[in-house]
């Protein structure tokens, strides 16, 4: 059963015993009290005896909370049958290891991320947003293919926006480091950028070997300019960021839904929100985006791209 009351939202578990009221899914609450964290959670308590009848009931919730100095909190409120409240608080490193996937268990922590290595994948835990990333190796150790897996994504605020910032500092920040430890995990991104004939080759190869049906899948939210928010499960398969005659262009964004392949294309505005397009794309369109994106509208060279 889903709740919202005020900045309290989330779900109650009916089938457990106490029953579970989990607050903002697994993302941390922003810009509320301790106070008005309490008070908002037994009024929730209460709306759902009101309104079910039901009596001699325990709670037991879970919240999570971030203060204004960056410090996140673990919350726990057990309700007795009474009433009666019993209130935990845990800074988030202490619960660490109950709240991390198992593929980061006994990792090292690196800008805030716990990280750890298993051959040529690189699995990445930040527990604040719960942000949960595997980065790999190919074959060549000359391409990265970076996979993030998302939970409850409609409960947080701006969610692709806090994602796009995290998936920056972990590709900027937390790999480098953990290349020095493990260089497999070196790229030669200025040699590939000097070069969008390589670039685009291995595009090409990349497309060619992908099996569209075993990228996994995640539910995702798409905000567009021309309509509706667009609800789907899909998985990111890589992004170009082109700049043009030293100016910031548009931002493309390759998705696939398990069959074929959807586009994001955000077009910046000096001023105002950005413009942006979600549209259904064949293989042969995309690599059509790609080759204007890497060379120009002439195949001049006279466009850069990165790709991640």
């Amino acid at each position: 059963m889903k709740f919202q009351r005020g900045a309290i939202k989330g779900g109650i578990y009916l089938a457990s015993d106490p029953l579970l009221i989990s607050v903002n899914g697994p993302y941390p609450l922003e810009g509320l009290s301790e106070e008005e964290l309490a008070a908002g959670i037994e009024a929730v308590r209460r709306d759902f005896l009101a309104f079910t009848g039901f009596t001699g009931k325990r709670f037991h919730c879970i919240a999570k909370r971030l203060e204004a100095d960056g410090r996140c909190f673990i919350y726990s409120y057990r309700y007795e049958a009474d009433g009666q409240c019993i209130v935990e608080k845990q800074p988030i490193d202490k619960v660490l290891e109950s709240i991390a996937p198992e593929e980061v268990a006994g990792g090292e922590m690196i800008k805030g991320f716990l990280v750890k290595v298993q051959e040529n994948t690189i699995w990445a835990f930040e527990p604040v947003y719960h942000f949960f990333a595997s980065i790999g190796i190919a074959e060549d150790h000359d391409t990265l293919n970076l996979r993030v897996f998302t939970t409850e994504s409609s409960l947080i605020d701006d969610e692709e926006r806090r994602q796009e910032q995290l998936v920056n500092k972990l590709m900027e920040e937390v790999l480098p480091e953990l290349a020095q430890k493990h260089p497999q995990f070196k790229l030669k991104p200025k040699e590939k950028k000097a070069d969008p004939q390589t670039m685009y080759q291995d595009l090409c190869s990349f497309l060619a070997r992908l099996d569209l049906s075993s990228v996994p899948l995640e539910s995702r939210r798409i905000e567009v300019s021309t309509g509706e928010p667009v609800n789907m499960k899909l998985g990111f398969l890589f992004g170009f960021r082109a700049i043009r005659e030293q100016s910031p262009g548009e931002h493309l964004e390759v998705f696939t839904d398990g069959s074929g392949y959807w586009l994001k294309t955000t077009f910046p505005a000096e001023k105002g929100e950005s413009v942006v397009l979600f549209e259904p794309k064949t293989r042969e369109e995309i690599l059509d985006v790609a080759t204007l994106a890497i060379f120009g509208p002439k195949r001049s060279g006279s466009s850069s791209v990165e790709i991640n």
